[in-house]
């Protein structure tokens, strides 16, 4: 067994104190794999309360990168087309100060 002591094979049983011996070593034996069980079950429970949390955390920033997307394309939309307004009045003002200014020389 782990933990106890070598004997010569005399033929022999182990006393009662040997096996005593035995059975209180095998019982602090799985005292630690029971500890150490429940440790690993927690962290394991510890876990997937985390992985929950985070994939509730990206999902929540991806629903807000989707709406920013959205009011980016809207935004740029707009913008273009008051670029467009804004260059088509230009090349108005342009063409009526070339005219202007052929007209007074």
């Amino acid at each position: 067994m782990v933990g106890s002591q070598p004997t010569q094979d005399t033929g022999s049983a182990p006393s009662l104190e040997q096996v005593f011996q035995m059975f209180v070593e095998l019982k602090v034996q799985i005292h630690g794999l029971t500890t150490q069980a429940s440790a690993t079950q927690q962290s394991i429970t510890n876990l997937a309360e985390q992985v929950k949390q985070d994939r509730a955390l990206w999902t929540a920033n991806h629903d807000k990168l989707t709406a920013l997307n959205e009011d980016y394309g809207h935004l740029e939309g707009e913008f273009m087309e008051t670029k467009g307004l804004v260059e088509g009045s230009l090349q108005r003002i342009r063409t009526d100060l070339d005219q202007n200014t052929k007209t007074v020389k």
